[in-house]
Parts: C-alpha cells; structure tokens; sequence
C-alpha cells in the first residue's frame, strides 16, 4: 500500500497549545511540516503508535542561553528530549552586534567551550549557528547591554548623543535583520548603568518594526515594584509591548509584594499596554558571584578591578566612598537578602521587520509566536503549522 505521509502518529492525546481541552486523533507529518490533524485514514512511511500519551507542539525556551553549548553540540541534546523546539536567546547581552574589541573580549571570556567568532552583526551570528547545523529553531532578542558595550564598553556613564544615536541604529538594523525585540538585564553591570531614557529610546528604535521590550528588572526585591513601574514606564513612553522575565520576590521580607506587583501589571493592561509577566515553576535561583558585587565596583571592566578581591575594591575608594555611594543610590537595588537571583533555562529564527512577507518560512520563528508567551516560561508554540 502506497504512502500518503512521511510519519503519522496515531492515537494520542492531542494538545495543540491554545488552551483547548485534549482531544484523543492523530497527526501526519511531510518534510518538517504538520500535513493533517484529527483522524488520519492514509499510511505513513514510519508509524508511531502514541496511544496513552500526550501529543503537544514544541515547547519554547523563552530565556535560553544554550549559545555556547549549541556551539559546541547542535544536537541540543538536553532540551530537544524536554520537547524544547524554540530557544529564544538575548536577555541583555546578544551574539552580536560585536565590535573588533568585543570580539577579543568574548574570546578571551569563553571556558571550556570555545569557538570562533567570525561575525559582527546578530543576523550574521544566528545563521553561523543555523549553518553549523542544530536541531532547535533559534531567535533572538537584541541585548541592551550588547549595543551599550558597542559603544561605551563597562564605562559607567551615560552615552552622548552621537553615541545613543549609533546605539539606535545597531537597534534599528538588528530588528531589519530579525531580531524580536529589545532585551535588558538590569541588575548586571554595565547593563545597570543604563538610564530609564537610554533604555526607552533604544525600544523606540524597535517600535516601528512591532518589536517588544523583555527585562531582567533593575530589582526583584527591595526595589520589586519601582522596577514594574520602570518597566512600564518605558514601555508606555517608547509604545512598546513589554515584558516582566522571571517575576519573582526575591527575599523573604518581600514575598507580601507580589500582590502589588501583579495590581501594577493588572493596572497596565487596564491601561491598554500589553504588559506581560513570566516565571520559571521552582524555587531555586542562580547566578553569578559578580553580580554580589555593586555596580559601581564593575565600572570600566574586569581590567580595571583588580582581582576582584576587598584590596582591590579598596583601592578604587575607600569604605567611606563606598558608604557615600550607597547612600546616593549608586549600588544596586538588587542586593539581595536570600541567594534567589535569576533563572537562567539552559540550554532557526525570525525576521523581523516592516514587511512581515520578508520572513523566510522555516528557519525563523515567528514574532508573533514569541508575543504569544505571555505568562509561563515553557509554551507550547502557536503556530501548530510548524513540526
């Protein structure tokens, strides 16, 4: 008997990710498309019996930083077996836009897994990674600190206007190039030297396109509901959708704020902003040691802090210095009372631009599929056309 189909899977318990109660059918496959769904009469050239299980489409690793492991494995062995099919990556810092002198720093950075860097711009990044070959679709955001490095390396002060001007262009021909957005990590430095204005007029530059804003906040926990009103803020000013990363409260004496902190999401929408939130589903949180550390004491970078150690912090001021910091502001609102600092999910892309006809069909995710993430941190993809 001839084949119609290159896989049918047949029998199971349909999930198709829009909320629908599960229906028992099947589903065929052609090439990496989904060619049927319900109750598929032709063969297939390979049959999967998925009675007793559940059959959903790919889950999306909304905050992934697999870059350097996809490097080093396409296979992306540890997601694609949890049904990850999507991994979102830019949460502030992004493979490109890179300069000659961030290339340098990136190489001299990577550990264990190390790789060329042959490229300049994120479009030239995400298809160095595609043409590498990986098993998982991949899009990006465009880091905030990535286009402040370009310009001002880990200097701690604000751009001139000559520099936020070619800040908004690297904007500007990431999103032309695909990126889905805007990304910041506020509570790393240099991202944290960053300005609420910086921050608007670089999601300004992605607005035109239908980009969003993400954030890593500025807090989650002594300053939780400043960091929402920030947030909104800018996405209110630079008419941009925007979400909250990995909402949490951090430390015990602000777990009674998270009942503002969704009134202020809640409000927002009321308000006709599409203002979203996320959450990874455990309790455990994590890290880097660095980001203990005050913003001010990353000021110009590694090579100008010393060691890292209390000598070397000592030298760049003295405790009283610090103190004087502190008190004006300067350190961090992210300090934190419990070690609970950000998750980070381990692990082809969109196009996004003007003409949503400029996408190329199957490697890129859709901007819109991305949109549709919402409120949890794994989602089944809304575009079922996809395998």
């Amino acid at each position: 008997m001839p084949t119609a189909h290159d896989i049918v899977i047949r029998g199971g318990t349909l999930y198709d990710g829009t909320g629908a109660s599960p229906r028992s059918g099947d589903i065929a496959i052609e090439g990496d498309r989904i060619a049927a769904v319900g109750s598929v009469s032709a063969r297939g050239a390979r049959e999967l019996n998925a009675s007793g299980m559940a059959v959903a489409p790919g889950f999306i690793n909304m905050l992934s930083w697999a870059t350097d492991t996809l490097f080093a494995d396409g296979r992306s062995q540890s997601d694609i077996r949890q049904g990850v099919t999507l991994e979102v990556f830019g949460e502030g810092w992004s493979l490109g836009p890179l300069n000659e002198r961030m290339k340098k720093e990136r190489l001299e950075q990577q550990g264990d897994i190390k790789y060329d860097i042959t490229w300049t711009t994120l479009d030239e990044a995400l298809e160095t990674l595609v043409g590498r070959g990986i098993s998982t679709n991949i899009a990006s955001f465009v880091g905030a600190t990535t286009v402040r490095m370009h310009e001002l390396a880990n200097d701690d002060r604000p751009p001139t206007p000559e520099e936020l001007r070619r800040m908004r262009a690297l904007v500007d021909a990431a999103m032309r190039d695909g990126a889905l957005g805007v990304g910041s990590s506020l509570i790393y430095a240099p991202a944290a030297y960053a300005a609420t204005d910086e921050l608007v007029a670089l999601c300004e530059a992605t607005a035109r396109y239908g980009g969003m804003y993400i954030s890593h906040m500025r807090s989650e926990g002594e300053g939780l509901l400043e960091a929402i009103d920030e947030l909104i803020s800018i996405a209110r000013r630079a008419r941009v959708g925007a979400e909250i990363y990995h909402l949490k409260q951090s430390g015990r004496a602000n777990w009674p704020k998270l009942r503002d902190a969704i009134a202020r999401v809640e409000g927002a929408r009321k308000d006709g902003l599409a203002i979203s939130a996320d959450m990874y589903p455990y309790e455990a949180g994590a890290t880097g040691l660095s980001a203990c550390f005050p913003p001010w004491a990353h000021d110009g970078g590694p090579g100008r802090c010393g060691d890292g150690s209390p000598m070397s912090l000592r030298a760049r001021g003295s405790r009283k210095t610090c103190r004087a910091r502190e008190a004006a502001g300067r350190t961090s609102i992210t300090t934190r009372a419990a070690p609970t600092a950000s998750s980070s999910c381990r692990s082809r892309r969109s196009r996004s631009s003007p003409s949503p006809d400029a996408r190329s069909p199957t490697s890129r995710a859709s901007a819109a599929a991305i949109r549709a993430m919402s409120r949890w941190t794994w989602c089944p993809r809304t575009r079922a056309a996809s395998a």
